[in-house]
Order: structure tokens, then sequence, then C-alpha cells
């Protein structure tokens, strides 16, 4: 869950700032219990990860969904333009930070957009590789015996 989780975070980062008809708009990851106009509500279609290359990386691989509404009655032309402004920071890249570590996932370029029942969705594929947690100890030994430090008692 911790992975879905940061790249829902890094999709919002990398679409914070987005306004419709110059409100706000809210985001949502998973359940939405309290709808507040206009909204993205992120989510998966699949999310697979598997360990290689020693139990140091998760490869990832996940079709994301993005789904937006600006009011409870819609009008498809109007969600078909406002798909760009959506798409658009996608293609620019999506801004993965984990620890202290930052990267740029970048979407494939098959974003497939359709209006289902007044709400705009965008599908699209991303595969990414993060570091696991043994990746991250082994780095952090490998930089303390990097260290030339001297203790002298005196």
């Amino acid at each position: 869950m911790r992975n879905q989780l940061e790249l829902a975070e890094a999709i919002q980062r990398t679409l914070a700032g987005l306004k419709y008809n110059g409100q706000t708009v809210n985001f949502f990851f998973g359940r939405i219990k309290n709808v507040k106009y206009p909204f993205i509500d992120i989510y998966y279609s699949s999310f697979r990860e598997s360990t290689a290359s020693a139990n140091m990386w998760n490869d990832i691989s996940a079709t994301v969904c993005i789904e937006f509404a600006y009011a409870k009655e819609t009008e498809d032309e109007e969600l078909y333009d406002f798909a760009e402004s959506i798409i658009a920071p996608l293609k620019s890249g999506i801004n993965y930070v984990r620890g202290v570590k930052n990267h740029i996932i970048t979407p494939n370029d098959d974003f497939d957009i359709r209006i289902i029942d007044g709400y705009l969705q965008i599908l699209f594929d991303v595969n990414y590789q993060v570091d696991t947690a043994v990746k991250v100890a082994y780095d952090n030994l490998e930089k303390m015996q990097n260290l030339d430090v001297n203790i002298k008692k005196e």
C-alpha cells in the first residue's frame, strides 16, 4: 500500500495548483466520503510490484485512473476540454519522492480519455523502480564504511 499511496501523492503534487474555472480542484485517493466539487480521484485499475536484483529494487507497473468531475451534472464537451489541463503536466513527468531521493516518472504516451457517468476518466500506464528497505540499509551501511573517522581516547 505504501507504493500506491506514494504514487498517488506524486500525481497530486504534479497536478497541484490545477484549477477549473478559477476554482481549486480537490484531490481524493480511494473512497470519497464527502464530495467537494471540482474534484480529482486517483485510483488504479491495476498495480503490480515485483522485487528485482537481489531484493534491492521493486519494479512497479500501474495503470492509473484519474477521475474528474466539476459538478453533480456535467457536460461531456467541458470535460473533454479540461482533459488536456490534466494530461499536460503528467506528460512533463511525475515527481516521485521516497525518503531523500526524488526522481521523475514518465508516463507512457498512450493516455486513454473517456466519459463515464458524467466523470472524465484519464487512464495511463507507468513503469518505474523504487529502492527497497534492503537497498536503503545497504546504502546507509556503505556510507558509514566510507567515513574515515578516528576516535581518540584522551
